[in-house]
């Protein structure tokens, strides 16, 4: 069963840098992660552990001389797709705007900027992304 350990940490421009050991007691590795928040840390290590952890059971499922095909083929997306997620990306980033930078005044809500995201955000909304909410 994998563990997982901090062994260091450093400042970095983008935050925080911990390196992770991961380690079985046979076979060890380490990984740099740059978590945002505590609960991304925490996710992360959840996550690579129970990925170390299943991959112990993986050599009994495959034969030798089986040809292993995994299907990664990405997915097409259609222009209505692309939409959906450019609109949601937009949303996402006046919600900071307004959320970081108007609510505590480093920015004006009349900002030129803000104000054209605002009117692309109202132009754009289709009636089904309230299904996405």
């Amino acid at each position: 069963m994998y563990t997982a350990t901090t062994i260091s940490k450093r400042e970095v421009p983008e935050g925080i840098e911990y390196t992770i050991e991961f380690s079985d007691g046979i076979r060890t590795l380490t990984e740099p992660v740059i978590p945002q928040d505590e609960d991304g840390f925490r996710y992360f290590i959840e996550a690579r552990l129970k990925s170390l952890n299943s991959s112990k059971t993986l050599p009994t499922k495959f034969v030798d001389g089986e040809v292993i095909i995994f299907d990664n083929a990405t997915p097409v997306l259609t222009q209505a797709q692309i939409n959906q997620n450019q609109y949601f990306n937009d949303l996402n980033r006046y919600n900071r705007i307004i959320t970081y930078l108007v609510e505590p005044g480093f920015v004006a809500v009349d900002l030129p900027e803000v104000v054209a995201l605002s009117a692309e955000l109202k132009t754009n909304f289709k009636p089904e992304y309230l299904n996405f909410i």
